[in-house]
């Protein structure tokens, strides 16, 4: 996606280039530097060579129309400013996929408390009523550049054409980025630090007709005590029919619909699911399974567990009682490790699991004090993922990140795309799973977006099923 102007903004481009001062015209000229031919000769009609200007710089071989506008900004400031409805076209056909990050960035920029408009176009109206406060910039400007960044926007193409829009707007970009970024970043890690609520969902060992299963509610994590099993509460979904306390690989998504209906009636503070599964399990499609059954409400759109809330995935062997006694220390010195890497370091604390021998370097380096992650974009067979999940319990690791697809557009570069999502603070990669899969879903071709087959695996040991008081967890 390129940025570009409506009808009506081309014209009034065009009439302000004519009407230029011969001398700032040549100042854009020169600025641009069209090939040979693509200009009327000199002595034509400056309006004649305008307009041939800004058709090449439009065209196929030009420079962008962006470039033409921060160019102009630059010789003759505040000439030629965007308005804010002009972002619009920008959005189209992606509003829906990026509500969630498009109310974010209206809040963050607006004053505490604000009611978020129902439509983007409403929003921006609302925006050019906002006064900026300590900020040298525009609430519509800091907007677009909050939408610009990819902690909250994964949609490169969407950024690189909000980029395009506010470079001609405003004198500064990068100074624009240094004051919205410490606003995302807050926001964030507010989310992943505590008052948040969790949705525990435990698939244990095999009985007759499938596996053993509980489910528990913790409305608010700073308040629950590992120790004294305090904050946390059983819920009743699992223990009625069909399910009688066990499930099956085929029963698990609509258990894990009852459970989130019944958390939903407790609580509707920020939730994250936890989906604590057997190994032969962790590689399943979870996040793709229906927040709800909607065949009493056909007029929703199928909405993915992974794109309503924040899903991981974390591994039942993990808490067995002889495993949890031999391996909780390094986990927990391992989560801690994670919690401290600042956001320049996250991406090389997960080690490349691609072609490393599963028993040997993958266990040396993931053993090392500085890995807090895995990340992997290639597809084992089942065998090859229980050893690989397996060396993850072992070295404390409590981190991963993998795509369960490796047929990808050429246009995709895999282990590009997983750096790209671990560009951001630690604790808050959930969240940031969360909006690339949402992200996908204004990419039809699934081929072409990672975030329809991202995998997270991200284990708290300060957040799991109540234990038996040998068994729990030490506090950190």
């Amino acid at each position: 996606m390129t940025f570009s102007l409506s009808s009506r903004q081309r014209l009034e481009l065009s009439r302000l280039i004519s009407g230029l001062p011969e001398a700032q015209f040549e100042q854009l000229r020169f600025a641009l530097n069209p090939p040979p031919g693509i200009l009327p000769a000199g002595s034509s009609a400056q309006g004649n060579r305008g307009i041939a200007l800004l058709e090449w710089a439009g065209g196929p071989t030009g420079p962008g129309v962006s470039n033409v506008l921060g160019i102009l900004n630059d010789i003759a400031p505040g000439t030629f400013k965007l308005d804010a409805q002009s972002l619009l076209p920008i959005f189209q056909g992606s509003e829906l996929a990026l509500t969630e990050a498009i109310q974010t960035a209206y809040r963050l920029v607006c004053p505490l408390n604000s009611k978020v408009p129902a439509t983007l176009s409403a929003m921006l109206d609302q925006l050019g009523d906002v006064k900026p406060g300590d900020s040298l910039f525009e609430a519509v400007d800091r907007f677009a550049a909050l939408l610009s960044l990819p902690d909250l926007n994964s949609r490169v193409d969407i950024q690189e054409a909000l980029q395009g829009w506010l470079k001609p707007r405003v004198s500064n970009f990068d100074a624009l980025i240094a004051d919205v970024k410490p606003l995302l970043v807050k926001h964030l890690e507010q989310q992943a630090r505590g008052g948040t609520s969790h949705l525990l969902v435990y698939v244990q060992k095999e009985v007759e007709d499938g596996r053993l299963v509980s489910a528990y509610f913790i409305q608010d994590d700073s308040q629950y005590d590992i120790r004294g099993g305090k904050g946390i509460e059983k819920l009743d979904a699992p223990e009625v029919e069909p399910f009688l306390n066990q499930v099956t690989r085929e029963s698990l998504p609509r258990l894990v619909q009852a459970c989130i209906s019944e958390t939903l009636e407790k609580s509707h503070e920020d939730l994250t699911l936890h989906l604590i599964l057997p190994l032969a399990w962790l590689n399943e499609t979870c996040d793709r399974w229906s927040a709800m059954d909607c065949s009493d409400s056909p007029f929703l759109p199928d909405v993915r567990v992974g794109v309503r809330f924040r899903c991981v995935v974390r591994m039942a062997e993990r808490l067995e009682p002889k495993v949890l006694n031999m391996f909780k220390e390094p986990w927990q010195k391992k989560w801690s490790t994670l919690l401290d890497t600042v956001a320049e370091g996250v991406c090389g604390a997960f080690v490349l699991a691609d072609d490393l021998p599963l028993a040997t370097e993958l266990f040396e380096r993931l053993n090392r004090p500085t890995s807090v992650g895995l990340k992997m974009s290639k597809v084992y067979d089942d065998s090859g993922y229980e050893r690989l999940f397996g060396t993850l319990i072992a070295t404390g690791t409590p981190a991963a990140l993998w795509l369960r697809n490796d047929q990808l557009a050429e246009t995709v570069c895999a282990t590009n795309e997983l750096d790209r999502v671990l560009t951001c603070t630690s604790a808050t990669l959930p969240e940031v799973v969360k909006l690339w899969r949402s992200a996908a879903m204004a990419v039809a071709d699934e081929t072409a977006h990672i975030g329809h087959h991202l995998s997270c695996l991200w284990e708290n040991p300060n957040l799991i099923p109540p234990l038996k008081p040998s068994l729990r967890m030490p506090r950190p």
